[in-house]
């Protein structure tokens, strides 16, 4: 595989992450229902994570112990935003993992608890202990993205001096950050290669997602994660 389209595939998973937090976070509030799987309407754990992971086009199949078999591969630490968490589960049969979460923040997840709640924000912790939360595994869907169109060869810092980008400025490096925001997650910013509050927000919401330092401002850190080059 080829650098570029080593980039190009890690932009795409970049973009399915975005996808699948922003899908979850749609969710917030939905009532909970066992089998449930209706968006808007009614979720289970399982039901929720299968529904937001299909937002991002992949397909993994329903229920907790089946979809941490088969949604991607094991994350054993670093987990990220996107993230499916499984946990032990408050069932006293079945098959294990018995919970499923959507990371979205470190040591945070929404999921569909149980009857009576709602869809929501929860903490967890990678540390094991005895309960229904016992940590169990995590996996990461985004790495199933199929990259359908060739990409461009994406550039990367080393051969090309990236402007910081802030609120003020002009340019075609705006026009094509506001490009590249629209096609992760759908911003909908106006193509003008104006840096104004609108392409602020969409830069702030994205390294929110992914879990950097939010300011608004398109550095290195930004720039990389945006190209689909590798950050340190």
């Amino acid at each position: 595989m080829t650098a570029e389209s080593t980039q190009g595939r890690q932009a795409a998973i970049a973009a399915a992450q975005v996808k699948i937090v922003d899908a979850a976070r749609s969710q917030l509030g939905v009532p909970y229902v066992y089998g449930g799987e209706e968006p808007g309407v009614c979720f289970d754990c399982s039901g929720l994570a299968q529904w937001c992971c299909s937002q991002a086009g992949i397909a993994i199949p329903r229920g907790s112990a089946g979809q941490f078999n088969a949604s991607g591969p094991r994350v054993d630490d670093d987990i990220q935003p996107g993230d499916l968490v499984y946990f032990y589960g408050g069932e006293g049969y079945g098959p294990r993992p018995g919970h499923v979460g959507i990371a979205c923040r470190p040591r945070q997840m929404i999921d569909a608890p149980y009857t009576g709640v709602d869809v929501r924000y929860d903490t967890f912790t990678t540390t094991p202990f005895v309960g229904a939360l016992d940590f169990w595994g995590a996996t990461r869907p985004a790495e199933l993205v199929t990259v359908v169109d060739p990409l461009p060869p994406a550039a990367t810092l080393v051969d090309v001096q990236l402007r910081v980008l802030s609120t003020g400025c002009k340019g075609y490096d705006v026009k094509s950050l506001q490009l590249l925001l629209n096609g992760y997650d759908g911003a909908g910013l106006v193509v003008d290669a104006d840096f104004g509050p609108l392409t602020e927000q969409a830069v702030r919401h994205y390294q929110t997602v992914l879990g950097y330092a939010v300011d608004g401002v398109v550095g290195a850190v930004t720039w990389r994660s945006i190209l689909g080059a590798p950050n340190p």
